[in-house]
């Protein structure tokens, strides 16, 4: 075992009954992590400058409050006190290239794309790579519709429950009402709309129920039916895609 550099000031201290122990910051655990680890290189210490990058984009990616600076500004204080300065300087160029202020030569992919102003979610790509390699061998089967099923009431399940977990909520007598008089609830007109929009567009799908097989075709019967779904929330530009990422703030871990 290598004798490193003992704690820092900005290190995690953690009190228990043997004394006391001590996480690193993140600037320290990302400059320590460009340190090249020796031996068997599947029993590596350190992620190594490919992890580095796929760590400071992840961050990147969800960093609302201009942290990743300061995280950069922590590890240029740390650095001569820990004797990594020259892993500060490569990953200064990390992060100035992942900001697109500097260039640099990163090869994590998700890193690359970043850098070339065409940043993705790597983790959600893979997940979806994973779904669609399980409905290619699995495909799904869909049961045969019943014809004595009653049509109308299996519309207004499905539109009631789906505006449920959407938190669009109304009692079951009031969702009822809106779809049986087609009017919507007073001061609730816009949720009403939802509930009518969503029943018309099951009941047409349903009574067209063939996918278009062709990607454009397909587009334009999602617009459609979005369009039926929420045409009174002009604010959501109904039936229209969206032009620009929504960003989704969650803390980071």
């Amino acid at each position: 075992m290598a004798k490193g550099v003992g704690p820092l000031d900005s290190d995690i201290r953690i009190p228990n009954f043997t004394g006391d122990a001590f996480i690193s910051s993140q600037a320290r655990a990302l400059l320590e992590n460009l340190t090249s680890s020796r031996g068997n290189p599947a029993e590596r210490r350190t992620l190594g400058a490919a992890g580095v990058e796929d760590w400071v984009t992840r961050f990147i990616s969800r960093d609302v409050s201009g942290a990743t600076n300061k995280i950069r500004d922590a590890a240029r204080s740390i650095a001569g006190p820990l004797g990594l300065e020259s892993q500060f300087k490569q990953l200064d160029r990390i992060i100035g290239a992942l900001l697109g202020t500097q260039r640099a030569h990163l090869t994590a992919p998700a890193a690359v794309g970043r850098a070339a102003g065409k940043p993705y979610d790597d983790a959600r790509v893979t997940l979806f790579q994973t779904l669609a390699a399980e409905l290619q061998g699995n495909s799904l089967h869909v049961p045969t519709v019943d014809p004595n099923i009653d049509s109308d009431l299996q519309a207004f399940i499905e539109t009631y429950f789906s505006n449920y977990i959407e938190g669009t909520e109304f009692e079951i007598e009031e969702a009822h009402d809106i779809i049986v008089q087609g009017r919507p609830l007073k001061y609730r007109e816009d949720d009403s709309h939802d509930i009518l929009g969503t029943y018309r567009a099951i009941l047409e799908s349903k009574a067209s129920p063939i996918i278009p097989q062709r990607f454009e075709a397909f587009a334009k019967q999602l617009q459609h039916w979005n369009r039926e779904v929420i045409e009174s929330r002009h604010s959501k530009s109904p039936g229209e895609f969206k032009p620009r990422a929504t960003v989704l703030v969650t803390p980071y871990s």
